[in-house]
């Protein structure tokens, strides 16, 4: 019989690096499982993708045969009696976990994990658990928690206990038992913890964490010791700030109240999430001169002159900048507050923007009141002093309408010139313009000539007015977006008391014939008209080569007959002589 021969796929699967590189592209569990059942040789490969990643503990008590579900559904587990425990089949599956969200231990399961380790007789039962996330603010239930893990533990997220005493205990243990965390996230209990014992805690143990690289915080632990101590962490790469209201990043204090602050204090940090005046945060970004990353939100209603002054501090400050969110929609922002503001200070214009220049800058978002006074010409300066520009979102959902602006659809082929690396774009434009120009319009010419934008994965116009029949509009969009392009449009752009403000003050219809209502219905018909276009293109281009070979043939035969006619010259004129 000939001998078998293994075909090229099972060779490459053959390899257990390149079978873990491709089940981790593999984010359905139900998938991972059918794949785990293919053979022996996908098995363990499939069963480590498959847990890795666990959002309970409760699956694993069951191999161990201490629980079974009580439905179909695993909502509920309870104990079995007279089980048989089979360790290595256990521990088999207990090396595969690296993270875990233990957002479900109760005192029944504390008690089976209780009796799972008198059978192991070992310190962890996760010997190779990387992150551990846990809800428990209870000191006895996080006993258990940490039992599950080991020192070298990468990542660990906690809830703060309500009991002021055992904030301190809490941050004393997790310094002990995981000396080499490289990130920790601490989250705000429903009630406040006191600042004075949550920061006792902190300085007491946040200097011995020197491997530490993203500190998360809550918002009340901002004080000047604290902030100091952040400052001298060596490897400390980004700080982020919460409130038990998921709408806060942060809050810090005036940052003048830190003395000890120097330029070279957060040398190594490079995000930086922050909710705060525009004024607080213009002083702390000269500490931080490596900043890659800023997502800012605004504490108070800003005006255009402050927003001008913290991006010229921004380009000063932080050259290295590669991602900026500016988002001026201040907490709890309400309508009214605009006419506690003159008029004119909520009013940009371009030159609030002529310092900004970034050229590392990839992603810009930033979000207004109000729509920008920006014509095409203005933001093509702007354009044009970040050239590594990928992602612009550039005030997309103003809620105050003053009428068309300045800025207009026809100039989209100008802004995929000035920038073919171009993957989003968010613009509030005036989408009539572009409609009512002839079609040999030169910016139409432009379009069709420089192929437009080549990359584009993502348009959205927010709040732009779209004409009543979009049909015009998807023909235009069609000539300069790829048929890749999704049309999107964020609907949940405001908060809920936000658009709430806006819904009764201007009604229900005003979003109507806006991007934000057409943007699934255009994006169905443009691909409709691009799959048209593409179609035209290719019998165009299989027409005019076609002519071109017919006129390289005619040329050709006219070539033959010049050179005939040129070799019967000679005999000719001989039979004239004669």
């Amino acid at each position: 019989m000939p001998h078998h021969t293994w075909s090229a796929c099972h060779g490459v699967f053959n390899s257990a690096e390149l079978r873990r590189f491709i089940f981790s592209f593999v984010n359905e569990h139900k998938s991972l499982a059918q794949c785990a059942m293919v053979c022996s040789l996908w098995s363990g490969s499939a069963l480590d993708a498959l847990w890795r990643e666990m959002y309970s503990i409760a699956p694993l008590l069951s191999l161990a045969g201490l629980l079974k579900p009580m439905s179909p559904k695993c909502v509920k587990w309870t104990t079995v009696e007279g089980y048989l425990y089979d360790q290595c089949r256990f521990q088999n599956y207990a090396n595969r976990i690296e993270e875990l969200i233990l957002h479900d231990l109760d005192g029944f399961t504390c008690n089976v994990i209780s009796e799972l380790l008198l059978k192991t007789g070992k310190p962890c039962l996760l010997p190779n658990l990387k992150n551990l996330d846990s809800n428990q603010a209870d000191s006895e239930a996080l006993d258990f928690v940490f039992s599950l893990t080991h020192e070298k533990l990468e990542n660990l997220a906690l809830s703060i206990p309500s009991d002021t005493h055992e904030v301190s205990n809490l941050l004393k243990e997790v310094t002990i038992r995981f000396p080499g965390l490289k990130s920790l996230l601490l989250r705000p209990s429903e009630d406040e913890t006191d600042t004075k014992d949550f920061e006792s805690g902190i300085l007491e143990s946040l200097p011995k964490m020197k491997s530490l690289e993203v500190v998360k915080l809550p918002m009340n632990s901002l004080t000047s010791p604290i902030m100091e101590t952040l400052s001298n962490l060596p490897r400390l790469k980004q700080i982020q700030w919460e409130h038990k209201d998921p709408i806060f990043f942060c809050t810090i204090p005036d940052v003048a109240r830190f003395p000890t602050l120097h330029n070279g204090s957060f040398i190594l940090l490079t995000r930086l999430e922050i909710s705060q005046s525009f004024s607080s945060v213009i002083k702390l970004l000269q500490f931080i001169p490596n900043l890659t990353g800023l997502f800012l939100r605004s504490w108070d209603l800003e005006t255009a002159e402050m927003l001008q002054r913290l991006l010229m501090s921004i380009s000063c400050s932080c050259r290295s900048l590669v991602d900026i969110m500016v988002d001026a929609m201040p907490i709890g922002f309400n309508l009214d507050f605009l006419s506690y503001i003159r008029e004119g200070s909520l009013h940009v214009s371009p030159s609030t923007f002529q310092y900004l220049s970034l050229p590392s800058l990839a992603a810009f978002t930033i979000v207004w009141p109000k729509p920008f006074n920006f014509s095409n010409i203005d933001l093509a300066l702007l354009i044009s002093r970040l050239p590594s520009l990928t992602d612009l979102e550039f005030n997309c959902y103003p809620v105050v309408d003053i009428g068309l602006p300045k800025l207009t659809l026809d100039f989209l082929p100008y802004i995929a010139k000035l920038c073919p690396r171009l993957r989003s774009l968010g613009l509030y434009v005036n989408c009539h313009v572009a409609l009512n120009r002839p079609s040999e319009d030169a910016y139409s010419d432009d379009a069709d000539a420089s192929g437009a934008f080549q990359i584009l994965e993502v348009l959205n116009l927010g709040l732009s007015k779209t004409p009543t029949n979009p049909i015009p509009l998807a023909e235009y969009l069609s000539r300069i977006v790829p048929s890749f392009c999704s049309f999107t449009s964020d609907r949940e752009f405001w908060c809920e008391d936000v658009g709430e403000q806006v819904v009764s003050r201007h009604g229900k219809k005003y979003t109507e014939n806006k991007w934000v209502t057409v943007a699934e219905r255009l994006q169905e018909t443009c691909r409709t008209l691009i799959k048209a276009n593409e179609e035209e293109r290719i019998i165009t281009a299989s027409m005019e080569k076609r002519i071109q070979e017919l006129e390289a043939h005619v040329q050709e035969l006219e070539n033959h007959k010049k050179d005939r006619i040129t070799a019967g010259m000679p005999l000719i004129e001989r039979n004239l002589e004669t």
